[in-house]
């Protein structure tokens, strides 16, 4: 048998995707609607993503064995078994050491609300790739909610540095971020002991403060804006954000 090495080549680990594809094909109609299908086909994808050409990929051999255990997560996906596929893609993340491999995990951890092996899928995804930015994203948001808000700063650092947007941009990414966690007084907190060696920078204590709206502090909202417009008094975004607040 020829031997075919899928894991440093996009096209070979593709056809598993498409043979996943053409077995489903024929249940198309039935499941255009289930949401958890659009999911799964997203993951599928997601380990075509064009950016991850620049990464070195190790160089794998496509045995029978792990063709079927990467088929067996895609069905265990597409049927909502995800306890089952986490398990597969974690394992083979594990052994092939394939970063495409370990963000899956990390997706499927997240999507099924396995807050610890999140975590355990998200460091292996930084290890293999630091310089990612969703890895960073994933793993901040997995230490916040492992109860670890030491470890998810310096992560949080990484974001930050690793963004391409430009500083304003960038620290309301993090605020973005921290405001889809379920606790958000434990995110504000957070926040707080980041931009705490920036408090003569009004775009981190900007971003700050649309977290801490979010979190339902108006009156740390209002000190913060407060600041901001001290420190930038004709930045009309601040303006109208104190405003805001003011209304609330």
């Amino acid at each position: 048998n020829t031997k075919v090495y899928a894991m440093n080549l996009i096209t070979p680990l593709s056809l598993v995707f498409i043979i996943t594809g053409l077995l489903f094909g024929g249940c198309a109609n039935l499941s255009r609607h289930n949401a958890h299908l659009t999911w799964a086909l997203a993951v599928a994808t997601a380990s075509q993503d064009p950016d991850q050409s620049t990464v070195e990929l190790p160089g794998i051999d496509l045995s029978q064995d792990l063709l079927f255990q990467l088929l067996t997560a895609e069905f265990a996906v597409k049927r909502g078994y995800y306890d089952v596929a986490l398990e597969t893609y974690l394992q083979l993340a594990v052994a092939t050491r394939d970063p495409r491999l370990a963000k899956t995990a990390t997706r499927v951890a997240i999507f099924s609300r396995d807050d610890i092996r999140a975590l355990e899928a998200a460091k292996l995804w930084v290890e293999l790739e630091s310089n990612d930015l969703e890895a960073r994203q994933a793993i901040t948001a997995a230490y916040i909610r492992n109860g670890n808000p030491d470890a998810a700063l310096e992560h949080m650092e990484s974001v930050l540095s690793l963004s391409s947007a430009d500083p304003d941009q960038a620290f309301m990414m993090l605020a973005s971020l921290l405001s889809r966690e379920q606790d958000l007084k434990t995110a504000l907190l957070v926040m707080d002991r980041f931009i705490e060696q920036r408090q003569d920078n009004p775009a981190a204590l900007f971003a700050y403060t649309h977290l801490a709206i979010r979190a339902g502090e108006l009156d740390n909202a209002q000190d913060t804006i407060q600041h901001v417009l001290t420190l930038k008094p004709d930045w009309i975004n601040a303006i109208v954000l104190r405003a805001r607040i003011l209304q609330l």
